[in-house]
């Protein structure tokens, strides 16, 4: 019975490790890149949340200062602008097809 041994100290093929070493390169690249792509997402978020949280309280102003004028808003404000109160009004209203027509027959 024959023994055959493998011998290891040489690589046969030096392709598949450069292969390997590009691989493991490519992909700490990768690594690197996407913690980079992270980090700057939760950078914006807090820039957009710092700017929601402004436009927040100026919609708050804007609506107190909305409500201040039109509280402020009465009849005297009115007359003092030149609108006078109606004597003679009159209102209009919109008849049915159906109804209209049948009126017209009689």
């Amino acid at each position: 019975m024959k023994v055959r041994a493998i011998k290891l100290n040489k690589l046969q093929n030096p392709n598949i490790f450069w292969s390997l070493v590009a691989g493991l390169i490519v992909f700490v690249g990768l690594y690197f890149y996407m913690v980079n792509l992270t980090v700057w997402n939760v950078v914006a978020r807090q820039k957009a949340e710092k700017q929601i949280t402004l436009l927040n309280s100026a919609t708050g102003d804007m609506e107190s200062s909305y409500m201040a004028a039109k509280n402020n808003i009465n009849l005297n404000l009115a007359e003092t602008m030149g609108f006078a109160a109606t004597t003679n009004t009159k209102y209009v209203t919109r008849t049915k097809l159906g109804r209209l027509s049948s009126n017209s027959v009689e």
